[in-house]
């Protein structure tokens, strides 16, 4: 759906979802040198010229079979587990090979993450971004622009891939909701995942916001992973003025409507760990004038406040911290219902406006003091936790507010760059052995409470791409208007 429309219905919206996802894995395809020149082909989407994916079906060469392959994966793969409302993240992989054509280190990760908006209403959850109007017929072309462009500017600086490496792609399933995915289904040309490949990078890396999209049915949201030496941005700064300057060169200011570059490109805070992030962010913001930056401190501490408020508690009425707060009831809505598709909050559905905290269900809180106390670890990070759980980072903080609150580490401080301290006293022990025990305590069939360790299961590609003597050549991409 090149036009833009608003969509009217969930169909229309998963179309949009589709084409916007199919776009950038055909740009990283292209500006990462994945396929020779000959397997793209220019086409026009959303005012923009961009390179595509041929559709060639017939061919000797390795190469254009393996860019049939690919997009098999996302056309008859990725795309039924969308439709049937069971997709909930796409991790597109590119890893090194050993000697035996195996797959080795991980090199870059691009990850599509996404979600069914309830009742339809949506609002971003990260802390220093505005909040999207769905009311607006251009917002979510302007959206879907921002995010292709930014994409770009970010893979342009990338250094080049090595000449051997292989493709995988990997989905994760839904488990909540009333289209939960069935626990053994698998879609064409995928398999269940297996532990051969590994979801780690060996050396420090960098997560980069590529993007968001909202619609007033899903949303979408893009990151890049890489390990920092890949990034020329950690030399050079890709700061946002130059982001702005690319778009302005590019014609975008032919597109009807506002158009932002991504907030999320977190321009030289990518390169700090995120435990420093909050008071970079909020340093950046401190020093920018006029009111439109201190109503965004303000939403930033109001977010801040609600998810400290909420983890004292296993569930929470709606009712009860619009009065806390004295937030409009609707705005409220909105923002745990993004929340609840982070794991943050599970919407109660046998009592209406009642949300449990995910904190409290399942064994992550558990495992998270197991791996922090039990490792006697003397600092931790939302960061540093969402990698060890593989869950978001939003439902990690909410698992050190819970800590929090329950004295076992300190956020009344700023956090040092390797994150918040941790509190160790006599009690430390007794809390340890309770995490071990809720951990290898077994599951009660049954149990209608929904958690976050039996939500999901994660397909692979069932034959992965290997390329071998490839060309290591860098591709630059200037998207101009149409």
């Amino acid at each position: 759906m090149t036009s833009f429309e608003e969509p009217t219905s969930c169909i229309e919206s998963i179309e949009m979802m589709k084409e916007v996802i199919r776009v950038s894995i055909y740009q990283i395809c292209y500006l990462r040198s994945l396929f020779p020149e000959g397997a793209f082909c220019e086409q026009i989407y959303a005012d923009m010229k961009v390179k595509y994916l041929a559709s060639k079906k017939e061919s000797t060469d390795n190469a254009v079979k393996d860019a049939l392959a690919l997009r098999l994966w996302v056309e008859e793969g990725a795309f039924v587990a969308l439709e049937k409302e069971y997709l909930e993240k796409i991790d597109f992989c590119i890893y090194g090979v050993r000697e035996n054509l195996k797959p080795d280190k991980l090199l870059e990760r691009y990850t599509f993450k996404l979600s069914s908006i309830r009742n339809g209403v949506m609002m971003t959850t990260n802390f220093t971004e505005r909040s999207f109007d769905t009311s607006n017929p251009y917002t979510v072309k302007s959206q879907a622009i921002a995010l292709i462009r930014s994409l770009i500017s970010i893979t342009n600086v990338l250094q080049a891939l090595p000449n051997n490496r292989v493709l995988t792609m990997k989905l994760q399933y839904n488990g909540e909701y009333n289209h939960s995915c069935p626990p053994n289904w698998q879609p064409k040309y995928f398999k269940q995942s297996t532990l051969d490949l590994r979801g780690d990078f060996e050396k420090p890396s960098l997560t980069l916001d590529v993007g968001q999209i909202v619609s007033q049915f899903h949303t979408m949201s893009m990151k890049l992973e890489a390990p920092e030496e890949v990034f020329n941005v950690v030399e050079k700064a890709l700061t946002q003025e130059s982001l702005n300057e690319e778009i302005v060169d590019a014609g975008i200011s032919s597109v009807s409507g506002d158009v932002t570059p991504s907030t999320a490109l977190h321009d030289e805070r990518a390169a700090a760990p995120e435990s420093t992030q909050e008071n970079t962010s909020t340093s950046q913001l401190t020093s920018e004038s006029g009111p439109r930056s201190q109503s965004v401190i303000e939403l930033a501490s109001m977010k801040e406040g609600i998810m400290k408020y909420c983890t004292q508690f296993e569930s929470v009425e709606l009712n009860k911290i619009q009065e806390h707060f004295g937030i409009d009831k609707h705005i409220l809505s909105k923002l745990l219902d993004e929340w609840s598709a982070e794991k943050v909050f599970h919407r109660k559905s046998t009592v209406p406006d009642t949300y449990l905290v995910g904190a409290y269900q399942g064994v992550y809180y558990w495992k998270a003091i197991k791996f922090i106390h039990g490792n006697l670890r003397r600092s931790i990070s939302a960061s540093t936790l969402s990698k060890h759980l593989h869950c978001s980072v939003f439902f990690a903080k909410s698992i050190l507010l819970r800590m929090e609150h329950e004295n076992l580490i300190d956020m009344s401080v700023p956090p040092s760059y390797n994150g918040y301290p941790v509190r160790y006293d006599e009690a430390t022990c007794q809390v340890i052995q309770n995490a071990t025990q809720k951990i290898n305590a077994p599951r009660k069939m049954g149990n209608s409470t929904p958690t976050t360790s039996n939500i999901t299961h994660v397909s692979s590609s069932r034959e992965p791409i290997i390329q071998a003597s490839q060309t290591s050549k860098k591709r630059r991409l200037s998207v101009k208007a149409a």
